[in-house]
């Protein structure tokens, strides 16, 4: 079950009893001004400041749109609201819960407030290693942790105790935080990787050593879907977020153009990715069509823009629908099979029948099947939490796991020679020849 408690809706009946309030009630808090009490911008564009429409010089802050005003954490109602509504869906049998945006979640709005230029600045401090006692308006706040302790103490009542895990997007050695006072937490930041050896060895040891982050997710709802994104230019290292996003704009802004994506190289790629994350100890998590080796839609037409970053920056800011398009069921059918109504909510391009499921089940080599022996195998595989790395050339991350097999991984341009034993899965076929093709990930087996 996915658990917004970051922001509601407008129409919530709080947030409409707070516009039909008088001033200094509870609902209202804070006096009136002329102007909103900060620039501060909203991370799917625009100010983050809306008036309250009833003429009375109060403003309501959402950190996302308009339309999704932030609920006030201090508020004691609001923390006994989401604990009742944890309990509601755990006594329905829910076997747990995705936070969102769990980095968000409390916020200090004591004035005077800093401005939109500071706050960029400090999040991007805070983005980095070392930096989690530096102090933030509404990022990565410490106290958000005593909130999630409460819910964690609620999911563990359960029998089995519930599981959650955190969407933060946040500094690698600030993962563990989350994934202490939740139970998991997503390590987004193996998701900004390119696609190079060492940069993944460099974020997977550190995740590993804290613990309690064992919880990998290469896509998402919000970024270009991983078959494009790792054909693309590299981003320079150090890879944090505001770069990566960057990167990810201008390649859409471009529609796909520059760079030209080698379809057949960036498939190759995000299988052999997910072949070694796969072979990692932890949790992985797959998004909605990386099993069909679904591209990115780069060329949506501007009519069909749904994603209000798209509509509130007005086309600067591209958005995420191109990686939410439904994922095709059955190449010949109405909607390739997603429901037989009026087309669906994001347009399907033509060439996403040769994606579809139907088409790719028939398919030994098929990304779907694929991904469906390498599921099967580590089910059969996988034994204690532990790795270890096996030093190799550049461009190779090689690491053994217990019960006698290993994962290489070759994200070079060139074939590399194999170790003896025996091949238990490919990311991409080929012939046993003693060479490891490039941008290919194999599990072995001793011989």
């Amino acid at each position: 079950m996915d658990i917004v408690p970051n922001h509601s809706s407008n129409d919530h009946e709080w947030f409409q009893a707070a516009l039909r309030a008088p001033i200094g009630s509870r609902e209202r808090l804070g006096p009136g001004k002329d102007q909103p009490p900060t620039d501060w911008q909203c991370f799917l564009g625009g100010r983050a400041w809306s008036p309250s429409g009833q003429n009375d010089g109060q403003w309501y802050f959402h950190m996302f749109c308009p339309a999704q005003p932030d609920f006030n954490r201090d508020n004691e109602e609001v923390k006994e609201d989401f604990v009742k509504t944890l309990r509601f869906w755990g006594d329905r049998g829910v076997n747990g819960f995705r936070i969102d945006v769990a980095h968000n979640l409390t916020k200090d709005m004591t004035e005077p407030l800093i401005d939109w230029e500071e706050a960029t600045r400090i999040t991007k401090l805070k983005l980095e290693n070392g930096n989690g006692a530096v102090p933030h308006p509404f990022f990565d706040r410490d106290e958000t942790h005593e909130i999630f302790k409460t819910w964690r103490r609620v999911m563990n009542e359960y029998h089995p105790p519930l599981i959650a895990v955190a969407e933060c997007w946040v500094a690698t050695d600030r993962k563990h935080l989350y994934a202490e006072s939740l139970g998991q937490a997503f390590s987004s930041d193996i998701l900004q990787c390119n696609f190079d050896a060492e940069e993944y060895r460099d974020c997977i040891e550190p995740s590993l050593k804290d613990n309690s982050s064992f919880t990998w997710v290469f896509s998402n709802h919000d970024v270009i879907r991983r078959a494009t994104r790792l054909g693309l230019y590299k981003v320079p290292p150090p890879v944090g977020n505001y770069e990566f996003l960057e990167a990810n704009n201008l390649y859409l802004l471009n529609e796909g153009r520059d760079p030209a994506i080698d379809v057949e190289s960036s498939l190759m790629r995000a299988r052999a990715a997910t072949a070694m994350v796969l072979g990692l100890p932890g949790s992985t998590y797959l998004y909605q069509g990386e099993e069909l080796g679904l591209p990115e839609y780069v060329d949506i037409p501007a009519k069909d823009g749904r994603d209000p970053t798209f509509i509130r920056t007005k086309g600067k800011e591209v958005g995420r629908d191109g990686c939410r398009i439904p994922i095709p069921w059955v190449a010949s059918a109405k909607n390739f099979g997603f429901g037989q109504g009026e087309k669906a909510h994001l347009p399907h391009p033509e060439w996403f029948a040769n994606y579809a499921v139907d088409i790719q089940e028939e398919n030994p080599g098929s990304t779907l099947n694929i991904y469906s022996e390498a599921l099967r195998k580590r089910r059969e595989l996988q034994g204690p939490e532990t790795l270890e790395w096996v030093e190799s050339e550049k461009g190779v991350l090689h690491f053994k796991c217990p019960g006698g097999w290993e994962v290489i991984m070759n994200t070079t341009r060139d074939p590399i020679p194999l170790p003896a034993g025996k091949i238990v899965l490919k990311s991409t076929f080929f012939k046993g020849d003693g060479l490891l093709p490039r941008e290919t990930t194999v599990w072995m087996k001793n011989a």
